[in-house]
């Protein structure tokens, strides 16, 4: 009768003529086994209908039963008639076909409900539409009911949806409800009224019995009440188990959807563990986790699923013993999906929660084993160094990087240390770019905003430096070495504009690294130092261009030097490089520029080279360089000579009369090589008097003054600075002259009043001498002849007065020479001199007398003139 049934629903609507013969032979059966089960012998040549009646009328079959059998033989009997329209015919036995299935189907569940044994009764199911059958979501999923859907004990058959125990409730709750229908819940019974209900004697004892037992019903006397309030509970809990049975009916029929079953109360109620609905929620469960997976692995993705995460993590829970091959699988997706957002560059936590992982799957793929998560987590730790990279493709700076991809920077280290290719492509994706980039901005910005618009740090860049000096690994040697390049140009550059140590700041560079690039930009044998040779070339190039343009706007040595950060004594030794020539001869250019510039301004050699921070010698080169007409120093020379020598000429004359002429030279910053030039300067129009002539007059009026005071040769050539040949060549000239300023310093002296002797020691002559030259006057010299006129009238003439009129009063000569000294008049030496020439004589008496015949006859002396009143009036005078 199965396979008869089973082949009806699968032709029903290919073949619904079938039905005809199929369905006439499922009907037969189910006469031939009803008549088997009542052990009533069968007359096959009675008709259907007559077979039927027999059975109702004898009680074997219910009313129901008769009326559905007799109902569906006569839909099978309509589909033998045929109209006039084949065609009409054929479209009404389809709709025939699936009428007959429907009453087929009822009048097998009343022949299953009335005739079959106990332990094979279920509760009624809902039909089930022929279209819908071979769709079964049960079937479809390969889900087999094990279990009593009501109470979860192990099922014998598959036939069957509830345990013996739980249909033996199903049937007594509808016996004991169609009882109180037909009886009355609150009217008492006697046991011959269910006999008038069909039930036969046995049937009916056994009934009440079972009932009485059971405590659905109770006896009182010889009448039957009803235990409303016990068949009330078995009631609810039976229709609990319809409620179930309908569900799963419902929904395998695709009455009812999945999720509607999944938001339904049995299920909910399942859920927290309330009989009799955890069958349900276990069926649907295991129905939930076939078809999620079933959607997951065509998918391979939640989106758009619908499902209980609970069920799924239930499933997954109970799946990680046996690692079935759709535990494997579903985790391998997972992984695979898991591994795709990694890759996207999302974060753990993240991507956990988007695939409901959760700590107990994650914490079981971190200590599982398998080669599966072994792989897995590998994967990840590739990926997120994949990740770290792609985040610094995109631009990211190396923290972000590491914190997007999960990645701390011990890892980082140990991954560029061990791993080659990896330190490969980090290289070349990230240093190699980013150091380019940081260059490019380095040539015009600070290093600090480099770093940021390059997207590094300060500390990264400073790592790369060091590491590119320590090691010859690329590419942080090349970034070294153009960091470096980059740093110097643009230093140099500032340095141009600005100075030292503006330039030192703004460039950012460290003392100990400029000095670094100095010494090695020295050490021209290193072929390796080719970009600090040029360095070291440029900037010493900028240093002495500086270093010139202060010394052309009037700054010392020192302080040029100093602008430049460098002493005096490096300026120069720069500058005697030859590779520095052209900065020595801008310099030495300015310097005669400068001293040309001193010059017009009147300015001596001493202020000169004070002003232009020269030596004197170095001064005295350039102007003995400039001597010659191409000489570079030619219109410093010539300057010199219009504008600053006749002045120096001046000043050295006028110094010169009272001082030693070493001091004022030294005075002067004037060489004797200077001196000796002035002296060949010969005359023209405009100095009729040479330098020669008044630097000699000097030297002359100088010896004679040393001389008159000295009275020493030797000290009066040396106080005068002449020289032996100087003295030789004007010695006649020097000795007449002193002798003329001796006589007439010796006449001043007798006009003051002062006594030969006197005047002598005053003007540093011997008292013989200025006698001498007396006696030269009076023999007639004409150079002595002033001379003697003016000793004559000055001294000689007042002590003649004096004498004769000492000797007209008789006076001896001793008392005569005793007076004129004791008045100071005259010493005895003059006496003695005046004696000795004749003037003072002896008369024929012996007498001492005065002879001036010599002096009358020479200076025209009157007569009267030795009248002593005269005379002393003529003194005063």
């Amino acid at each position: 009768m199965y396979i008869l049934a089973d082949t009806i629903e699968k032709e029903i609507y290919t073949a619904p003529s079938a039905v005809l013969a199929d369905g006439t032979t499922f009907l037969e059966n189910l006469i031939f086994d009803i008549f088997k089960r009542v052990n009533h012998e069968l007359d096959l040549r009675i008709p259907f209908a007559d077979k039927v009646e027999f059975l109702a009328k004898s009680n074997y079959i219910s009313i129901n039963l008769k009326k559905n059998l007799l109902r569906s033989y006569r839909i099978r009997n309509s589909m033998h008639s045929i109209n006039d329209n084949v065609e009409d015919h054929l479209k009404l036995n389809k709709l025939r076909a699936v009428n007959m299935h429907k009453y087929l189907f009822i009048s097998a569940w009343l022949y299953y409900d009335e005739f079959c044994d106990d332990i094979f009764k279920s509760s009624k199911p809902s039909y089930i539409h022929p279209d819908k059958i071979n769709k079964g979501i049960f079937n479809e999923n390969n889900i087999e009911i094990k279990n009593c859907i009501a109470c979860g004990t192990p099922l014998g058959s598959k036939n069957s949806l509830f345990c013996p125990h739980c249909k033996e409730k199903l049937h007594k709750s509808d016996e004991l409800k169609s009882l109180r229908k037909s009886i009355g819940s609150k009217t008492p019974f006697k046991k011959d009224r269910l006999i008038e209900l069909g039930y036969s004697k046995e049937l009916r004892n056994q009934l009440l019995i079972e009932l009485r037992n059971e405590g659905y019903v109770k006896i009182v006397g010889r009448l039957n009440y009803f235990n409303n309030e016990k068949i009330n509970e078995l009631i609810k809990e039976t229709d609990q188990y319809r409620k179930v049975e309908n569900t799963l009916y419902n929904l395998n029929s695709r009455n009812l959807s999945l999720e509607e079953v999944r938001n339904s109360e049995c299920y909910e109620l399942g859920k927290k563990g309330i009989a009799p609905f955890v069958e349900i929620y276990k069926i649907i469960s295991k129905l939930c986790i076939t078809t999620f997976l079933r959607n997951f692995f065509l998918k391979e993705s939640f989106d758009n699923l619908k499902f209980d995460i609970d069920i799924v993590y239930q499933w997954y829970n109970q799946e990680k013993t046996s690692f079935s091959p759709d535990f494997k699988k579903f985790n391998q997706i997972l992984i695979n999906n898991f591994l795709k957002l990694k890759r996207a560059g999302r974060d753990n936590e993240e991507i956990k929660k988007e695939l409901f992982i959760n700590e107990d799957i994650w914490n079981y793929w971190k200590t599982s084993d398998n080669e599966l998560f072994v792989d897995f987590f590998e994967n990840i730790k590739e990926i997120k160094y994949e990740i770290f990279l792609k985040e610094l493709r995109k631009g990211n700076i190396r923290e972000d990087a590491l914190k997007i991809a999960e990645i701390t920077e011990e890892d980082l280290s140990d991954k560029l240390a061990n791993d080659d290719s990896f330190n490969k492509k980090f290289n070349e994706q990230y240093v190699e770019k980013r150091s380019n980039k940081f260059i490019h901005y380095l040539n015009q910005e600070s290093i600090e905003t480099s770093a940021v618009k390059s997207k590094l740090s300060i500390e990264e860049v400073n790592q790369w430096v060091e590491k590119g000096r320590k090691t010859r690994e690329e590419p942080f040697k090349s970034f070294c070495l153009k960091y470096t390049k980059a740093l110097m140009d643009k230093y140099l550059r500032l340095l141009r504009k600005t100075d030292i140590e503006n330039a030192f700041v703004n460039s950012q560079i460290k003392r100990d690294d400029l000095d670094s690039w100095i010494r090695k930009g020295q050490r021209q044998y290193d072929d390796s130092n080719d970009m600090f040779i040029t360095f070291y070339s440029k900037l010493t190039k900028i240093l002495l261009n500086k270093y010139v343009e202060a010394r052309k706007n009037g700054k010392r040595k020192k302080e040029a030097a100093k602008e430049i950060g460098k002493t005096v004594e490096s300026v120069k030794n720069l500058l005697d490089n030859k590779m520095n020539e052209e900065c020595r001869q801008k310099l030495e250019k300015i310097k005669a520029d400068l001293i040309i510039d001193s010059f017009k301004e009147g300015k001596t050699k001493e202020e000169t080279i004070l002003k232009v921070d020269i030596s004197l010698n170095e001064l005295n080169e350039y102007l003995e360089l400039g001597k010659d007409e191409e000489s570079q120093y030619h219109a410093l020379y010539e300057e010199y000579s219009k504008s600053l020598v006749p002045n120096l000429m001046k000043k050295f004359l006028k110094e010169f009369e009272t001082k030693q002429q070493s001091k004022v030279l030294k005075s002067l910053k004037i060489t004797e090589k200077d001196l000796e030039n002035w002296c060949k300067i010969e005359e023209d129009e405009e100095n009729p008097i040479t330098f020669y002539d008044s630097y000699m007059e000097i030297k002359k009026e100088k010896y004679i003054s040393n001389f008159i005071k000295k009275g020493s040769k030797l000290k009066a050539l040396k106080n005068s600075d002449m020289t032996n040949d100087e003295f030789m060549e004007f010695e006649e000239e020097l000795n007449d002259e002193i002798r003329e300023r001796q006589m007439l310093l010796f006449l001043k002296e007798i006009i003051k009043h002062n006594k030969p002797k006197q005047a002598a020691r005053k003007v540093n002559i011997k008292l013989n001498d200025a006698y001498e030259w007396y006696v030269k006057g009076l023999e007639g010299d004409n150079e002595y002849t002033d001379f003697s006129e003016i000793f004559y009238d000055a001294f000689i003439e007042r002590i003649l007065v004096i004498l004769k009129n000492l000797t007209s009063e008789g006076e001896s000569e001793g008392n005569i020479v005793k007076f004129l000294k004791h008045q100071s008049f005259m010493d005895k030496e003059d006496y003695k001199f005046l004696k000795n020439i004749g003037t003072i004589t002896k008369d024929e008496n012996n007498r001492t007398a005065i002879n001036i015949e010599r002096e009358r006859n020479l200076f025209n002396i009157h007569p009267d003139l030795l009248d002593l009143d005269i005379e002393l009036n003529l003194m005063d005078e």
